[in-house]
C-alpha cells in the first residue's frame, strides 16, 4: 500500500524532520506541529509517494515549505541581529516632497530622461532605447545608476 511508504518514512525520519523544523522555526512545539501538518498534507494529497525514497524527499520538501509558510505568517524574516544599531528617524511626507525635486534634479540628463520615461511613462527599456537612440544596455545602466544615486542621496538626507 502506498501509504505505508509515507508512514514508514515519517517514523524513520522523525528525528531528522524535527531537527530541520526546529532549525528553521526555533520553537519545539511549532516544529512538531509543522511535522504533523506536513505528514497530513502528504497523506491527504492525491499523488501518494511510489517508493520509500520518494516519500523521504517529499516529506522533507513539504516540511521545509510548511516551515517557510509559518515564518511568513509570523513575519519572522528579519532577526534582531539584522536591524541597524541606530535607525534613522523616518522622513515626514511633506519633507519627502520637498527633497523629491532636489533628488530628481541631481541626476544627469541622460539618467533623468531614462528614469522619467521608465517610472512616469511606464515604458519598457526597448521603447526607451528607440526613443532616446541609446542601446538597451545603456538604458539599463542609466536606470540602474539613476536609482542608485537617488537611493544614496535620499539615505544621506534621511540620516542627517
Amino acid at each position: 500500500m502506498k501509504t505505508d511508504f509515507l508512514t514508514s518514512a515519517y517514523i524513520g525520519l522523525a528525528s531528522k524532520l524535527h531537527r530541520v523544523a526546529l532549525n528553521l522555526l526555533r520553537d519545539g512545539d511549532e516544529a512538531e506541529d509543522a511535522m504533523q501538518e506536513s505528514y497530513i498534507k502528504l497523506w491527504r494529497s492525491s499523488a501518494q509517494p511510489e517508493s520509500a525514497d520518494e516519500a523521504h524527499h517529499r516529506l522533507v520538501a513539504v516540511l521545509r515549505n510548511e516551515c517557510i509558510d509559518r515564518l511568513r505568517r509570523r513575519h519572522d524574516f528579519v532577526g534582531a541581529d539584522m536591524l541597524p544599531d541606530s535607525p534613522c528617524e523616518p522622513q515626514q511626507p511633506d519633507e519627502f516632497d520637498s527633497i523629491k525635486s532636489e533628488l530628481y534634479r541631481s541626476l544627469p540628463v541622460a539618467q533623468r530622461e531614462v528614469f522619467d520615461m521608465a517610472t512616469f511613462g511606464d515604458m519598457g527599456y526597448e521603447e526607451i532605447a528607440l526613443r532616446t537612440g541609446q542601446s538597451i544596455d545603456a538604458v539599463r545602466m542609466n536606470m540602474h545608476r539613476a536609482r542608485k544615486k537617488i537611493r544614496e542621496l535620499y539615505n544621506q538626507r534621511q540620516c542627517r
